[in-house]
């Protein structure tokens, strides 16, 4: 263990002197070093959204982050965002009653993520968004986006589609994992009261993703382990649900597989 933590450190000494951003492999901390706390703020006590079907829970309204200063020109600052469309891929085809989704967010490389924009994707449909950074921000048509490690959904700073996460730990998507409670639920809370990012250690807001592994993947507190031997592995047995605020439904997925910024889901719609 104090070999692959040496090996951590090491790489994310490397990755920060090439600028790597929000694309680099990285844990994910506030700006002082220390993990963000989970804003409880971000699950309000409103009236229920519309029911997603049976065994899917009532979700609280979102009514969004806090206002008082330009949280979009904060947003576009910190990651940086780009007013540019990506050029990656996405497919979705079926297989064993799951959809199977590859996404290219590899542009750029570890040293020049940062300056190009997030791949969207749209769980309705398995296609991409095919919108701007600045886009996403005012755009409901997307659930959830990713450049080289980094994942944003659109709800909370990132966007205002009324989406949340929420993740378990050591399950199988085909043994058609509960719904998390809504309370357990985070959105993309990236910036404090004042426009403050909160950064992880390369200078990327922290997003949904960070809050909810901050505890049980201290190595990364994020979605995948690190290993000098074996680069950038998304973690077994975890499996994600994505809530969408403006229609009830959830999506459940896991990460399959990571190259080099290139995504491989598995995911369906829960019951």
């Amino acid at each position: 263990m104090k070999n692959q933590w040496l090996l951590l450190v090491g790489f994310l000494i490397t990755t920060a002197a090439c600028g790597g951003g929000g694309g680099a492999d990285t844990a994910s901390s506030n700006a002082d070093g220390a993990s963000p706390a989970v804003d409880a703020s971000a699950v309000p006590d409103a009236a229920a959204a519309p029911d997603g079907g049976a065994g899917i829970p009532q979700f609280p309204v979102d009514s969004g982050p806090a206002s008082g200063c330009d949280r979009a020109a904060a947003l576009k600052a910190a990651w940086p965002l780009t007013d540019k469309i990506s050029s990656g891929e996405v497919t979705t085809r079926e297989e064993g009653g799951f959809r199977i989704t590859t996404v290219d967010a590899s542009a750029g490389g570890m040293e020049g993520a940062r300056n190009n924009p997030f791949t969207y994707l749209n769980f309705s449909t398995g296609a991409k968004a095919a919108i701007t950074d600045f886009q996403s921000l005012a755009d409901n048509g997307w659930d959830i986006a990713f450049r080289r490690t980094a994942i944003r959904v659109n709800g909370g700073d990132s966007g205002p589609g009324r989406r949340k996460l929420a993740v378990t730990e050591g399950g199988r998507l085909d043994k058609a994992p509960a719904v998390p409670a809504p309370d357990e639920f985070a959105d993309d809370n990236s910036l404090d009261d004042q426009c403050r990012p909160f950064l992880d250690p390369l200078g990327a807001p922290v997003t949904a993703v960070n809050r909810l592994k901050q505890n049980s993947s201290p190595q990364t507190a994020s979605w995948y382990d690190y290993s000098g031997q074996h680069g950038v592995s998304p973690i077994p047995g975890d499996i994600y649900f994505l809530h969408n605020g403006l229609t009830g439904e959830v999506t459940v997925f896991e990460i399959t597989g990571w190259k080099s910024g290139v995504f491989s889901l598995r995911w369906k719609k829960a019951d």
